[in-house]
């Protein structure tokens, strides 16, 4: 989506704030519009990954271990799973290790937390349930103990006796797939085994399995890597999806397939097309993919092509560390990261749920490295920091100990707060994420500053029908762990406040209400023949435009991280998702189904632009009337300007009675006559709804 910020000075909200203890710049004001009108996706909620961290966590009630350390295991499981206390994760990802070759040519090469034992023995191979008992303690603890919605589960690699390298981190060569050719079928079948005895035994159902993660990084599994992990080429990925559907199916399994765990998102919306083109979509539970690298229109196109074939969608692994310069557990530099990664995530990306790579990380790996990844810290073995360790020399750390970061309480400003059935909803600034519970009414407000400079604002909420005019304010900053602020209160429809520099602020409010009409983005990626999807015919075609790269340089400040990361986000272009859909030929058309009152269409207004023609029919193609029971005539739309204007209102339908209706959109291939070209685009659709009927979003 294009957010763009919008600073005005707005006479009913200067009033307002002559009461108001905070002292304004009324020049510099971002005014955030609340538009609870829009609504996208019901969110399910935030959860976890159990790699590594499960194995590790679990083993401290190991052998030797004490009461001190179970204490501690549980204590430490309670800050992942605790809505009170801890990040109140609502959903389980399930790590399936492969378990190493015990006799490995490339010897001890995991890292401690990475070696993960899977339900083979590694000499026999012969299932063994007693295994990986660690993990699915933990697993089981948060079942029993806390709310989890969601249980799903993933791997990286097969067993190494399945393996070309006889190694779990990967092949010899690059490119190279490291799943035994004669290996498919075995493999799928010992996923289901662990699926179905999960199932039949430990009383857990994967809603998904993911068989894969980061499948198209063609250098990094190589043998001897520190972790799991291998590389497939989108055939090879197909090929096995297909494998282990059929074994699903055969064993009466309803877990489904999640693919593909991309670690970047253009990777996964470029070889997800094979998926499509080979039959195997259809076999597909869920779309999945991490987000470490991707843009705005990468995160829209994922959203669209989920949207087009209904498909179920998350974001996958996510982690993120501070400066590797020194391990500071409290900076700001990756929590501010994760806050941007979350809301562009859940407002422009659409998904469904959020996951956690590593909430927990080994707090001996960050010291030695530099790192501050996870948010909450633990020894996973007694260890002798060597004397010149720049942290904490002749010291001895004890497995369990723990510390808990500004990443973690920077997670808790949304997890803690946007929780499994509310909706997300519009706002027009870029650092501001806004959801809705409809059961609750409650409404949650969640705003990070980035940049150096505190940031006066002002939220304006006279779009509710009603709410409370209390305000809870919860703050992360350098010197605050989410802590409790005095309210603050609505006044006229709006509060305001003022955001500290390189702070994350959640603000909620409760017995929000509104009623009214609904408004639905259909973006020119959303394709099909069902409703709220568009059907393009002829020679269209497709442009992403990419972010401005050139502010990569210019916005790093010496800490290392953006000034302000949405000047590298959003780039230049004025389209909805920074992506549009052209064509240039006489014939060629786009129709959309609709269900409501009215349609409203943007495109583009440049030069070498032709002329379109656009009509609105019941589903048959024949006129329909409006409202007040006029034939509703066809429209010529002339894109032609001597200046460029994207993103622009193109059309709005006259008022229509409650039905279905086909929007039609013809190149005519006419031009006007300043005009040196006929291409006519499509940005987006939107479609109102419940103009002549309640519609209520409201708590009870």
């Amino acid at each position: 989506m294009k957010y763009l910020l919008k600073k005005s000075l707005i006479l009913v909200a200067i009033i307002s704030l002559v009461t108001s203890s905070t002292v304004f710049n009324i020049s510099t004001v971002t005014s955030v519009t609340v538009d609870p009108s829009v609504q996208y996706q019901t969110f399910e909620g935030f959860g976890t990954s159990m790699a590594w961290w499960g194995n590790m966590i679990g083993n401290l009630d190991g052998p030797g271990q004490n009461d001190m350390n179970r204490k501690l295991r549980d204590e430490i499981l309670d800050l992942v799973f605790s809505p009170v206390n801890g990040l109140g994760y609502t959903i389980c990802k399930y790590y399936i290790g492969a378990c190493e070759n015990p006799n490995c040519q490339h010897g001890k090469h995991m890292l401690l937390s990475r070696e993960m034992e899977g339900y083979t023995d590694p000499t026999t191979r012969l299932y063994d349930w007693t295994r990986d008992a660690a993990q699915r303690y933990c697993i089981q603890y948060a079942k029993n103990n806390y709310n989890i919605t969601r249980f799903e589960a993933n791997l990286l690699s097969a067993p190494y006796y399945m393996t070309n390298s006889g190694c779990v981190s990967g092949a010899i060569a690059d490119e190279t797939c490291n799943l035994k050719d004669d290996c498919y079928d075995d493999f799928a079948d010992y996923l289901t085994e662990i699926v179905k005895f999960f199932k039949d035994v430990v009383g857990i159902e994967f809603a998904t399995i993911s068989p894969f993660g980061e499948p198209e990084e063609k250098n990094f599994w190589k043998a001897g890597g520190t972790q799991e992990g291998c590389y497939y080429t989108t055939e090879q990925q197909v090929r096995f999806v297909k494998s282990l559907h059929k074994s699903l199916i055969s064993k009466g399994l309803s877990t489904t397939i999640s693919v593909m765990d991309a670690f970047h998102i253009n990777a996964f919306n470029t070889q997800i097309k094979d998926y499509m083109s080979d039959g195997v979509f259809d076999q597909l539970g869920a779309l999945g993919s991490h987000a470490y690298y991707g843009s705005l229109s990468n995160r829209t196109q994922f959203r669209d092509i989920g949207e087009s074939y209904d498909k179920y969608t998350a974001m996958t692994e996510s982690c993120h560390t501070g400066l590797r310069k020194v391990c500071d557990y409290q900076n700001m530099v990756s929590p501010l990261r994760m806050a941007f990664q979350i809301t562009t995530d859940l407002r422009d990306m659409g998904v469904k749920h959020w996951l956690d790579w590593e909430p927990i990380n080994d707090r001996n790996f960050n010291e030695r490295s530099s790192s501050t990844w996870g948010g909450i810290h633990v020894y996973y073995k007694d260890e002798v920091l060597a004397p010149d360790h720049r942290q904490f020399p002749d010291r001895v750390m004890k497995k369990g100990e723990y510390t808990v970061s500004k990443q973690f309480y920077a997670k808790a400003n949304y997890t803690r707060f946007i929780t499994q059935g509310y909706k997300i909803i519009d706002a027009n600034d870029p650092c501001t994420l806004t959801a809705l519970n409809p059961e609750t009414g409650d409404l949650t407000v969640v705003v990070y500053n980035s940049t150096e400079s505190a940031k006066d604002y002002i939220f304006d909420l006279t779009k509710f029908t009603s709410l409370n005019v209390t305000v809870e304010r919860h703050r992360t900053t350098y010197t605050q762990d989410l802590e409790k602020l005095v309210n603050l209160s609505v006044s006229n429809g709006s509060f305001s406040d003022n955001i500290p520099a390189e702070s994350i602020t959640t603000y909620v409010i409760h017995g929000a209400k509104y009623v009214g009409p609904m408004v639905k983005n259909v973006n020119d990626g959303v394709v099909g023949t069902g409703f709220n999807k568009i059907n393009y015919v002829g020679n269209w075609g497709y442009y992403q435009y990419p972010s401005t790269t050139s502010e990569w340089a210019s916005n790093v400040n010496p800490a290392g991280y953006f000034k302000d990361f949405n000047k590298v986000y959003y780039g230049d272009s004025g389209f909805y998702g920074n992506d549009n859909s052209w064509t240039s030929d006489a014939g060629d058309y786009a129709e959309i189904k609709f269900c409501g009152n009215q349609i409203k269409f943007y495109g583009e207004k440049k030069p070498g632009r032709g002329i379109g023609n656009l009509s609105v029919t019941d589903l048959s193609g024949k006129p329909v009337a409006d409202f007040n029971g006029r034939t509703v005539p066809t429209f010529n739309i002339d894109y032609y300007s001597s200046s460029s204007t994207e993103g622009v209102l193109l059309y709005t339908s006259p008022v229509l009675p409650n039905g279905n209706y086909m929007l039609k959109l013809t190149n005519t291939g006419r031009k006007n006559p300043l005009s040196n070209g006929t291409q006519i685009t499509v940005d987006r659709f939107q479609v109102i709804s419940g103009m002549f009927t309640k519609t209520e979003t409201s708590g009870k």
